[in-house]
């Protein structure tokens, strides 16, 4: 975990968000020269973004085609790395897989965000985990400090920042106008977990049975069209797992908690295995929107 905790007066490059983009730049300049000082800032205590918060098990956009091997990625730099150590961590189950007509990489939980650990390793860089950017002061039209709240509180002079927030959070606290790469209704849906327990039954089955279920549901008028693209996930423990639920990325908290809790209504009235509502515990993916 070298540099979870430190936190200097002055960084060179100052990096916030830590899903795949932010890891990619604080590691590359890290690389880049040993001379620099970095500070990669996370809301969350956990690198890896949405695929970690999530709890994907699969990546695509890896590969055009279907691959010759793991490595065998579209692009060489900071992906392939990530890869490679990925398939040190675990080569047997770190692997492509054909979903429909796209090629995805599959792997086991915790190699991901394992191998985002090993790629910030390096002595120059620090990681504020749990902390957010609250303010930034600007000098000349340049953002010169960020005031930092969390884990670690302390106003940090910086040279450069990076802003992989995601949603262009950094130039808003700057005034700055913000352009999203598509309008609202094209953007991709976001995540919602929800967490079960004491599941009876074949887990086995409930990633086919759970989609099938729930495709009907839509069919009927039962619930809305974004239901059919739950999943369901067995946990590392007897009669545990997880349901991935895709929410509308303009929803708030309580929109995806009212969705969550009617796509469980209708399983747990499908699917006699499943525990009663009152034994489920729902957790929200860190990145959902909530204004």
């Amino acid at each position: 975990m070298g540099g979870a905790v430190r936190c200097r007066d002055h960084y060179d490059v100052v990096v916030v968000g830590a899903g795949a983009a932010g890891v990619a730049a604080a590691a590359a300049v890290g690389a880049g020269s040993a001379s620099l000082s970095v500070a990669l800032i996370e809301s969350t205590h956990r690198l890896g973004g949405a695929v970690t918060a999530a709890m994907h098990r699969s990546l695509c956009g890896l590969y055009s085609d279907k691959p010759r091997g793991p490595l065998d990625t579209l692009n060489a730099g900071m992906q392939r790395n990530v890869v490679s150590r990925m398939v040190e961590r675990s080569p047997q189950a770190v692997a492509p897989r054909q979903m429909g007509k796209t090629w995805v990489l599959q792997f086991p939980g915790g190699v991901y965000e394992a191998a985002l650990e090993d790629v910030l390793d390096r002595p120059g860089i620090d990681r504020l985990m749990g902390c957010q950017v609250r303010e930034v002061g600007r000098t000349d039209g340049r953002i010169s400090n960020v005031r930092v709240e969390g884990a670690t509180n302390c106003q940090l002079e910086i040279r450069v920042v990076i802003d992989c927030t995601g949603g262009g959070a950094i130039l808003r606290m700057c005034g700055e106008p913000v352009a999203l790469a598509s309008p609202p209704a094209d953007r991709m849906l976001g995540g919602y977990s929800v967490r079960v327990g004491e599941i009876e039954g074949d887990l086995e089955l409930l990633p086919v049975q759970v989609p099938y279920v729930l495709t009907r549901a839509v069919s009927d008028g039962k619930l809305p069209t974004e239901a059919r693209f739950t999943m369901f996930q067995p946990g590392p423990d007897p009669g545990t797992g997880v349901f991935k639920l895709a929410v509308h990325p303009e929803h708030s908290q309580k929109d995806a908690e009212l969705f969550a809790t009617a796509v469980m209504d209708h399983l747990n009235t499908t699917f006699p295995l499943l525990p009663t509502h009152a034994r489920l515990r729902l957790h929200p993916a860190p990145w959902l929107a909530t204004d």
